[in-house]
């Protein structure tokens, strides 16, 4: 599953919103409507309050963001609309926008600070909103050493601790997946990546990767007796895998790429808005 990111058919910038954002989200929308089933929710609008180098906590732009929540909520009133805050923002005075449903913060290379912000948030959400927390995965310039790359593993548990302890998390995604020329996503960088994997697998109530060719999905539909759409733990796919025609379905199942229980566990890495 997606989770679609429009900003700039929206905005012209942060908290500005484009003339015809109508038009342009009318338009948008009604491209899309036919995969709704494969739409997770949406993002649109990063870090809506940080520019400028700075906060931005005013009512004025609070119903900026509003208008576009509801804008959205009224043509997709199911798909959740996700908000990351930069961790500047996460203060007292942080008042989260209404129409946001899960929420998530971003501060990356080092965990010490998370659970600081964790209970701030939790303390600003108001009934029915959940945590998407959002773990560093980008590394400027290439893909980072072995030694690196077995920290940041370690904080992506850190999270994952954090998460699956607390109800109010709905999912752990990361920034971010693919790599770009300015440097290396989660995908090239094999040391997280298979972190991410055993993540993937615990969420998914399957065996470690490789320690199994595959685990089955309960949601996934029997090709014949001998064959059954087996579960790609990383992407959350169903893939065609012939197995032991007996074998009993997996006691976890994914909604998306990444996508979650929503009894505070915990996701995939999924990828990252673009």
């Amino acid at each position: 599953m997606a989770i679609l990111a429009p900003q700039w058919l929206l905005f012209s910038a942060k908290a500005v919103l484009r003339p015809d954002y109508q038009a342009q989200w009318q338009s948008y929308a009604d491209t899309v409507a036919p995969y709704v089933d494969d739409i997770l929710g949406f993002y649109p609008v990063d870090e809506p309050l940080w520019y400028d180098a700075t906060c931005h906590f005013s009512q004025e732009v609070r119903q900026v963001y509003e208008l576009v929540n509801a804008t959205i909520k009224d043509r997709f009133p199911t798909k959740p609309i996700i908000v990351t805050f930069a961790y500047p923002c996460v203060t007292e005075e942080l008042v989260i926008p209404a129409g946001y449903d899960w929420i998530s913060f971003d501060r990356y290379g080092t965990f010490a600070p998370i659970p600081g912000y964790f209970d701030l948030i939790k303390r600003k959400m108001v009934s029915g909103q959940k945590i998407l927390l959002t773990a560093d995965g980008f590394a400027s310039g290439g893909v980072p050493s072995e030694r690196d790359q077995s920290g940041w593993a370690l904080r992506a548990r850190q999270y994952f601790n954090l998460a699956k302890g607390d109800a109010a998390v709905v999912g752990l995604w990361t920034f971010i997946w693919p790599s770009f020329s300015s440097g290396a996503g989660v995908r090239d960088m094999p040391l997280l990546r298979g972190e991410y994997q055993r993540i993937g697998a615990e969420v998914l109530g399957c065996p470690p990767p490789g320690e199994e060719d595959c685990c089955v999905r309960a949601d996934c539909d029997d090709d014949d007796d001998a064959t059954r759409d087996a579960c790609d733990v990383l992407a959350g796919r169903c893939v065609h895998t012939a197995i032991d025609a007996g074998a009993d379905a997996g006691s976890g199942s994914s909604d998306a790429g990444g996508a979650t229980a929503d009894t505070g566990g915990a996701v995939t890495d999924a990828d990252s808005p673009e």
